[in-house]
């Protein structure tokens, strides 16, 4: 690969300079070599690759997309308008057809602190148990995102 200055690499757009950066790193042995071939700083790349959500991936040894941080937001949002929607409308525990449901059961799962802290908040303010208002959220974001 010819030579590349940091004045044109700065030039390029993120995408590129990504792709570039990764193609560079098959030729030279390490992050600090292409920095050095480019003349710019790790800190600079690094940085600015994280600003645009690009991690580095030590096991494929290239800057890729990190997909859980804005898969994480999509979570969010998902939750925020399910949220939004219901508390919109009063909690109706008799909107759970408990014969059709079946009993309670145990479950345990993996959730985001501040999801969960947000839920904790919002059931304080809930005359319903916790596992009611999960189990409607979960209803509610089930028929509104089956489609998908």
């Amino acid at each position: 690969m010819k030579y590349i200055d940091k004045a044109t690499f700065n030039k390029l757009g993120i995408k590129e300079q990504v792709k570039l950066f990764n193609s560079l790193l098959q030729e030279h042995n390490s992050i600090k070599e292409v920095c050095d071939y480019i003349g710019i700083s790790y800190s600079t790349i690094r940085d600015r690759f994280s600003r645009y959500k690009y991690i580095f991936n030590k096991h494929s040894k290239a800057y890729e997309l990190n997909y859980n941080k804005n898969r994480n937001i999509e979570i969010e949002k998902i939750v925020e308008d399910i949220m939004s929607n219901i508390n919109r409308r009063r909690l109706d525990v008799h909107e759970l057809n408990k014969d059709d449901i079946g009993e309670i059961t145990v479950r345990s799962f993996r959730i985001y602190e501040n999801i969960l802290n947000d839920f904790i908040d919002f059931c304080q303010n809930c005359s319903l148990k916790q596992y009611d208002v999960l189990s409607l959220f979960i209803l509610e974001g089930m028929n509104k995102y089956k489609k998908i």
